[in-house]
């Protein structure tokens, strides 16, 4: 059997499991180890964060001022939530359908903007850096609180877990709403409801920044397919092939486009990454992509940067 449909298999099994999160989390920890932290994996974390605050700058006047800002998908290891609050957030609140927050990883990710910040290093990663703020990254680490949630309120951070179609903030309260690398893991009749959302909170002046990446995630497993081997299936034959672990929404560029017009954003920014055409051309498409822009089906990653109309 392919390893990547032996992963999938995997994944379905664990999803059957109470607490799935958990045991997820113990696999890839534990036997694949791709939970590592590491400074390499932050300064890239911390990297995006910087380019998020670079195309709110560029398309709003509230970069320079305090401003609240939303992180759909709060993952294993808060670095941009806390990367924000460096950068002169006044609020932050980072959303997920799980909570997968714990204590050890926060305090890796403090550790490592604290040994940055004394290095000098950490201004070149975040240029936005306020300097001042790093005592309280101190003053966080050397708390005694055990709970993450509890200790991330200390930066002004607010966790949130649930559903994000339903925030429960206040309209118009945020200033810039961002995700890395989480719209395509999300089934896309959901994302309408949570881009509606977005909608909702986002204040008239605000700026939405999503970065995507657009390949088959298997591809990163099993080296022998591509990263286009998601588009040869039907949408049937894909829901059984699909993790639902790491759901692959498969949406393309074309989709993402009619998403933001749909729920009332109008894209001013798209800078994307295309394959090789050689690699699209080793892949038969299914007849549900076979339509699409070339252009457009080629698109590996891309920042996509909108405001509300």
């Amino acid at each position: 059997m392919p390893h990547w449909l032996i992963k999938s298999a995997i994944h379905r099994a664990i999803s059957w499991l109470p607490c799935s999160h958990e045991w997820n989390y113990f696999l890839q920890k534990h036997l694949s180890r791709s939970l590592e932290p590491g400074t390499g994996s932050f300064a890239h974390m911390a990297g995006d964060c910087a380019q998020f605050l670079d195309y709110f700058a560029v398309h709003s006047t509230l970069a320079d001022s305090p401003f609240t800002a939303f992180e759909l998908g709060t993952g294993w290891f808060p670095t941009v939530p806390i990367a924000l609050f460096l950068c002169g957030a006044e609020q932050v609140w980072t959303a997920d359908i799980s909570p997968l927050l714990k204590i050890e990883n926060v305090h890796h990710v403090l550790t490592f903007y604290q040994d940055e910040g004394a290095s000098g290093g950490l201004a070149k990663l975040l240029p936005r850096l306020r300097p001042e703020r790093l005592t309280r990254i101190a003053e966080a680490l050397d708390s005694v609180e055990e709970d993450p949630v509890k200790l991330l309120a200390m930066l002004n951070i607010g966790v949130l877990v649930l559903d994000a179609r339903s925030t429960g903030l206040k309209a118009e309260s945020v200033d810039l709403v961002i995700s890395d690398s989480v719209l395509v893991h999300i089934p896309q009749v959901i994302l309408s409801g949570i881009f509606e959302e977005f909608h909702r909170i986002i204040s008239p002046q605000g700026v939405m920044v999503h970065w995507m990446g657009l390949w088959d995630t298997y591809a990163r497993f099993d080296k022998r397919l591509t990263r286009f081997n998601m588009l040869r299936y039907s949408e049937k034959s894909w829901k059984f092939y699909n993790s639902p672990i790491e759901h692959q929404n498969r949406m393309r560029m074309a989709d993402f486009r009619k998403l933001h017009a749909l729920t009332g954003f109008e894209i001013v920014a798209e800078e994307c990454l295309r394959a090789a055409p050689e690699e699209l051309d080793k892949v038969t498409l299914h007849p549900d992509f076979a339509d699409m822009k070339r252009e457009d089906l080629l698109v590996m990653s891309c920042w996509q940067v909108s405001v509300p109309r």
